[in-house]
């Protein structure tokens, strides 16, 4: 009995090491089959057949897919691997969403191919640059050419526009337009619509206030270019906010040539200019909304100048006239 009973022992710890040694090996090998699946674009396409298909019909057709997604290092292997295997698992009990497929791509992962980008002027669509100073700057590769290998189905389809060029080119560079602009590009490659093409468009009369100010110098070089149509510094000086007050009171209309009516009430919350009914109503305004909206324009002790002690009901209306003269309220 006891020799049985030692046999039959070792049979189960047989078992269970050979159990173990099958989990682990199975384990193993679906570990390296995914890991060797996960490279092939095929299968990334079970699950994303939009990015797949797009991919198929673009120049990366012959790429992997990991080499995009996957950041660089030994680490960032471990990364993908790690999600490619999370969403495979997933999928089957519907935890995978389907969402599009989005990523940072490091700049790295594009220069493994196009490294020479960096050292030769790039001539293309009727456009000359230099990447070597975006680089620098820190600028993605794929913040201009975000649509690469699934142009139509990601997301944000980023690309480059005028836009985006004079975020670094504000006048200080080149002012001649041939030195990037080569020859004049085919209508299907022109660049990305972007708010560049909105304000120099068919209505840029209207229109052209909605974009960066701060970049017209780039192009528009001289001091007098807004003021031929424009009153005042156009952009406005960090000074404005302090001193625009006495430029609305005198000539309110060069305003209204940029700014809605309700554009001053957004910052000041009020009703601007005051009307004729502010001054003797005006202590409601302050007991509802209290003191800091009038803050906002006037000095706190400028209350003193009639608030010296009080100020009663029933004020007379030569005085209120005489007070909305001292104001510039008239």
């Amino acid at each position: 009995r006891t020799r049985n009973n030692k046999g039959q022992e070792r049979k189960r710890s047989f078992s269970k090491d050979a159990l173990k040694v099958i989990i682990v090996s199975s384990a193993v090998t679906l570990f390296s089959l995914l890991f060797g699946l996960s490279t092939q674009p095929i299968f990334c396409g079970m699950c994303h057949n939009n990015e797949y298909r797009a991919m198929q019909k673009s120049n990366h057709r012959e790429v992997r897919c990991k080499y995009c997604h996957q950041k660089p290092g030994f680490f960032g292997m471990i990364s993908q691997n790690n999600a490619v295997v999370a969403m495979v698992t997933s999928y089957p009990l519907r935890l995978f969403n389907n969402k599009p497929v989005t990523t940072n791509v490091d700049n790295k992962a594009c220069l493994r191919c196009h490294s020479d980008i960096l050292s030769r002027l790039v001539k293309r669509e009727g456009i000359q640059m230099s990447h070597t100073q975006p680089n620098e700057k820190g600028y993605r590769c794929s913040d201009c050419h975000g649509g690469v290998a699934h142009e139509k189905v990601v997301p944000i389809l980023r690309k480059y526009s005028m836009g985006t060029c004079l975020n670094c080119h504000t006048g200080d560079q080149s002012q001649k337009c041939e030195t990037c602009h080569v020859e004049e590009p085919a209508r299907e490659h022109r660049t990305a619509d972007s708010a560049w093409h909105v304000t120099h468009g068919k209505n840029w009369r209207k229109l052209h206030g909605m974009g960066n100010l701060n970049t017209c110098v780039a192009c528009h070089v001289s001091s007098n270019f807004c003021r031929r149509c424009h009153k005042g510094e156009i952009p406005h000086p960090a000074s404005w906010l302090n001193i625009h007050g006495g430029d609305a009171k005198t000539d309110r209309k060069s305003c209204n040539v940029c700014h809605m009516q309700n554009f001053c009430s957004s910052c000041h919350g009020l009703e601007m200019p005051h009307p004729k009914s502010f001054l003797p109503n005006h202590s409601s305004i302050v007991e509802k909304q209290g003191r800091k909206i009038c803050e906002r324009c006037h000095r706190p002790e400028s209350c003193n100048i009639c608030h010296i002690r009080h100020v009663h009901p029933g004020v007379e209306q030569d005085k209120i006239k005489e007070l909305r003269r001292r104001f510039g309220l008239d």
